[in-house]
């Protein structure tokens, strides 16, 4: 723990010198009395959020070659899926980029081609749409994209199979006053993995996923920032920004929360009976919550920071669980403010708290373990900020930690993952009153 404190301690005093070094951000971000009226306009209407809900058409959602053999190949063919998805996200940039997030709901596709029970189920995609032509309201406007999605197969008592995927997006949208309306077309990629048929190694089936879907979605827009236009031209935000620095209050404690989706980003590595599990573990939507300080002056923040994730593979009568409490201290540095959206870089560093919990119901055996062990992460992302003293605002991070893991013989249990929290709540208790 005395070597956990000095890198906790270390970090924290670089992260101070590096704020200090990057010198002050401008003064005010938001236009005052006498500035352009124009450019509020321009500022509060650079980012809107939206929610909605997608319906993905597959043809077929995949085969899967029972046998190794690729030149005599037993396939079973997938049946048709109609799959809904939840999505979170924001048009960016006067409406020429969608970021967003989609969400499959707890929903198997089942099916029993030649009597082999498969199931298959949409995860978790993150991705981005480019719009040529901004998409204004009242217009139809293409669009194209690329996306990281996770998906998931299964078949009779085997493992929930992991599949990562690159689709690149092509379609339209029309955006009107009730919402956005759009129709697309997804091209996957990079998705066939093996399928262990059983515990013995080498008797694998390969899963070939479809290569295209179609998909129709509404978003439901709302918006935080267009009704502070009018402050900002008479002035009024202006004099709260005024205000605030006489009486020292651009300086500020903030609270966080929002949910994450934790990609792990190696595989463990199991021998004996447990190998047919060492693929890559799901992904999972983990609760982080922070508390932090904003210095004004220096344009950074530094948080603690708490995380918890819990996953588990099981199949063949086998079961694997993994546990992780993640505590860490982050420091965040702004880069710059373009009308409203601020990226930032930092780091954190961490004490972990790891445990893994392997059950084989034919033989009765249990092995777990469990260990306290320090990290360092590198976070970065964006603060939508449409003016300074707001009480509160949505913050994206990203955060990648790489070369966590547990070490049981010649086993290894990995820990490792890239979160990414698209759409956190940060508040500013102070700024309320």
């Amino acid at each position: 723990m005395q070597s956990i404190a000095r890198h906790a301690l270390r970090t924290a005093v670089l992260a101070a010198i590096a704020v200090r070094i990057s010198g002050p951000s401008p003064a005010r971000a938001e236009p005052g009395p006498g500035e352009d009226p124009a450019r509020a306009e321009y500022r509060f209407t650079f980012a809107e959020s939206y929610f909605g809900l997608s319906l993905s058409l597959a043809p077929s959602p995949g085969k899967v070659n029972l046998t190794p053999d690729a030149e005599t190949p037993d396939e079973i063919e997938l049946p048709t899926m109609l799959a809904p998805r939840l999505v979170v996200g924001g048009l960016h940039f006067w409406a020429h980029a969608d970021l967003y997030v989609a969400f499959s709901p707890l929903w198997l596709r089942t099916s029993e081609p030649r009597g082999i029970t498969t199931r298959f189920t949409l995860g978790i995609e993150a991705g981005m749409k480019l719009y040529p032509w901004a998409l204004s309201p009242g217009t139809i406007r293409p669009f194209a994209g690329i996306a990281w999605s996770v998906n998931a197969y299964s078949q009779d008592d085997g493992p929930l199979l992991t599949i990562h995927q690159v689709p690149v997006m092509i379609g339209a949208a029309w955006r009107t006053s009730r919402g956005i309306f759009e129709l697309g077309a997804s091209l996957h990629m990079f998705g066939d993995r093996d399928y262990p048929l059983g515990r013995e190694p080498g008797n694998d089936a390969r899963f070939i996923p479809e290569v295209l879907d179609v998909w129709l979605g509404y978003r439901y827009e709302f918006d935080s920032t267009k009704k502070f236009i009018e402050e900002s031209r008479s002035g009024r935000l202006a004099e709260r920004y005024e205000a605030f620095a006489r009486e020292d209050k651009l300086d500020a404690w903030e609270f966080a929360l929002g949910p994450s989706a934790a990609f792990p980003i190696s595989e463990s590595e199991f021998d004996g009976d447990g190998a047919f599990l060492s693929g890559l573990k799901r992904p999972t939507i983990v609760p982080d919550a922070a508390i932090g300080y904003y210095w004004q002056d220096f344009d950074a923040v530094v948080r603690a920071n708490y995380r918890f994730f819990y996953a588990s593979d099981e199949g063949y009568g086998r079961q694997h669980t993994y546990v992780r409490h993640s505590l860490s201290l982050d420091a965040l540095k702004f880069l710059f403010d373009y009308n409203g959206f601020v990226p930032f870089l930092g780091g954190g560093v961490s004490v972990e708290r790891l445990d893994y919990d392997a059950h084989d119901d034919e033989t009765g055996e249990r092995a777990n373990g469990g260990a306290f062990k320090a990290a360092l992460s590198v976070v970065l992302g964006w603060d939508v900020r449409p003016f300074e003293t707001k009480a509160w605002i949505l913050r994206t991070n990203l955060r990648f930690t790489p070369g966590l893991d547990l070490r049981r013989g010649d086993a290894r249990v990995a820990f490792d993952h890239v979160e990414f929290n698209f759409i956190q709540l940060v508040f500013y208790p102070e700024r309320f009153f």
